[in-house]
């Protein structure tokens, strides 16, 4: 091969071998511009999809806010009471004094039997009462919405005492949430304690031993001395 050859066939040959770099080159930057083109695409769409399913999540919890919410009020204004009619057989109403606010339903259950609800007093378009007499294991309720003080017995025993009263009225939060008023026993009328009393009688046995045993040993007398005592 000649010099000129040689040089024709290198020169040939280096631009074959630019030609197919500069292909490589331009296809590895075509792949990577398409590759990019992808990546965005798909950040977007999971963009989109977070930006939903935080939306649905966000929604799902503000459902179930509004959910808790109204089943919380309605625990609020729908409060629940019970009276056990004759528990353990016994002819009582339990509890026999109860204080409710308005809107408050009262459930009354039998635990024993020959019982009804006869109402003794009450304010007007308020509770009438139940007047059938039901046995064990029967329930009846009533909703409370006319303030007002409910005296009510049972028929069968009102004899016995079996006598009981609700009273309904907006002050009954504010009286449980102060609790029972402590009682000091002297302010009733009790100023003598137990123990003093069984002191006071211990004593009084004392002394009258005491003075029996006195009279029967030192206290003669005329009339009871006997006739053939010297003097």
């Amino acid at each position: 091969m000649n010099r000129r050859d040689f040089l024709r066939t290198a020169t040939g040959a280096s631009a074959g071998a630019a030609a197919v770099s500069a292909v490589g080159t331009t296809a590895a930057a075509d792949g990577h511009d398409a590759y990019s083109a992808v990546s965005s695409l798909q950040e977007e769409d999971d963009e989109e999809n977070g930006e939903e399913e935080n939306g649905e999540e966000e929604n799902g919890e503000e459902e179930n806010g509004e959910e808790n919410g109204a089943a919380d009020n309605g625990d609020d204004d729908g409060a629940t009471e019970t009276v056990i009619v004759g528990p353990d057989g016994e002819n009582v109403f339990e509890p026999d004094d109860l204080t409710i606010e308005p809107g408050t339903t009262v459930e009354f259950i039998w635990e024993s039997d020959t019982h009804n609800l006869a109402l003794e007093s009450g304010p007007d378009g308020g509770w009438e009462g139940y007047d059938p007499i039901e046995d064990t294991g029967f329930e009846y309720e009533h909703t409370f919405e006319v303030e007002g003080t409910y005296e009510y017995v049972c028929d069968p025993h009102v004899a016995a005492g079996m006598d009981a009263v609700i009273t309904v009225t907006e002050d009954a939060g504010d009286a449980a949430a102060e609790g029972p008023t402590e009682v000091d026993p002297h302010a009733i009328g009790v100023p003598v304690q137990k123990h003093f009393i069984g002191a006071a009688t211990f004593a009084a046995i004392f002394v009258t031993f005491v003075f029996t045993f006195y009279v029967l040993k030192y206290g003669e007398s005329a009339n009871t001395s006997y006739p053939n005592k010297k003097e």
